[in-house]
């Protein structure tokens, strides 16, 4: 049986109370301090244990690594954290082994947009996206030498030992966006203060957290956040557990459906659109998650607009946005055998990733 469900306005849909109820405070697990850490942080006296050599700063705008499964059949997930303030562990695994990839004569600074975590206590993987910046030592004026997005997977040891290999990634990537490259005259150096500031911007239209309503045809559209429809209807299928996005203009009833959409959002409330089915995402820093994943305490996106219009329609598991049935499994990544579920949405591309 199908049904077509109209959309509420912002304005009324604000006044809307029914939601997805919050389970218990998510689990966490705190990766442990290795003891090269632990000497590192008791012996350094500042923030740049590197002397101004190098930099790494942490511009995620959030303190969750990562997350992995908490049982077979529960619908939560256990969330990864630092051992320490993200930032600080970063510069601590980093004070050690890095100078010897720097190039001489410069200052390096490594900007971190995406860090990811996964794993168990038999294996982990890491991701880390960003870009690296030079600069001429004691000038401030860095130039853009890398855009980074680099993977690992260590089969061979858990998730307590993946600072290291962490560590040994961004050292790998240093040593392979230092020494040698040359930047086009035309790029103009920048002060840190500046390219902190782009890389910002760069990422305003998921930082800010604000989501017209409409209907995102595409990812780029969703980047301009101008959706190509300010109203829409949502088709149902009970049977088949799917949706069907429909637009339309004001002045024009006529109902376009809208194939492959990027998302919809509605109340501030977003929504993936993948395979006719509807996955609520939010932004938390500089990156956007699927909700599922998030602390049901601290979610934005409670799914309140699926609760009132599909949560009724959709019977069984299918009726919570936030069961397993709607966990996005991934099986390669980057080349590479994975067992895993994304979690995120690149910031680039729009795809679903780790």
């Amino acid at each position: 049986m199908k049904n077509i469900l109209n959309l509420f306005s912002s304005v009324g849909f604000a006044l809307l109370s029914m939601h997805i109820e919050a389970s218990a405070q998510q689990q966490q697990y705190v990766l442990p301090l290795s003891e090269e850490v632990i000497l590192t942080k008791s012996m350094s006296t500042n923030s740049q244990p590197n002397g101004g050599l190098f930099e790494i700063i942490d511009l995620t705008g959030d303190s969750v690594l990562g997350y992995m499964p908490s049982s077979d059949i529960s619908n939560d997930r256990i969330a990864i954290y630092a051992p320490l303030h993200k930032q600080e562990w970063l510069n601590l695994l980093t004070a050690n082994g890095v100078e010897k990839s720097l190039k001489i004569g410069y200052s390096t600074l490594f900007v971190v947009n995406n860090l990811t975590v996964g794993g168990n206590e038999k294996e982990s993987y890491g991701r880390i996206k960003g870009s690296v910046y030079e600069s001429i030592l004691g000038k401030n004026t860095y130039t853009k030498v890398k855009s980074v997005d680099d993977f690992f997977i260590n089969r061979s040891s858990g998730l307590s030992k993946v600072g290291e290999s962490i560590s040994n990634l961004i050292i790998g990537t240093l040593a392979s966006a230092t020494g040698g490259i040359i930047v086009p005259i035309s790029v103009k150096p920048q002060s840190k203060a500046d390219v902190l500031k782009a890389e910002n911007e760069s990422l305003q239209f998921i930082g800010n957290g604000i989501f017209p309503s409409g209907i995102y045809k595409d990812f780029q559209e969703f980047k301009q956040l101008k959706p190509a429809y300010e109203q829409f209807y949502i088709k149902v299928d009970a049977e088949k557990k799917t949706v069907q996005v429909n637009g339309f203009s004001i002045g024009d009833s006529t109902m376009h459906p809208v194939n492959n959409a990027f998302a919809i959002a509605v109340g501030n409330e977003l929504y993936l659109c993948r395979d006719n089915r509807l996955y609520p995402v939010e932004a938390r820093g500089n990156n956007l998650y699927l909700s599922k994943y998030i602390d049901p305490i601290t979610r934005k996106n409670q799914a309140r607009f699926w609760s009132m219009n599909l949560g009724s329609q959709i019977t069984g598991n299918y009726g919570n946005p936030f069961d397993n049935v709607y966990a996005i499994k991934i099986e390669n990544f980057k080349g590479q055998r994975l067992n895993a579920e994304v979690t995120k949405v690149n910031s680039d591309t729009g795809q679903l990733e780790l």
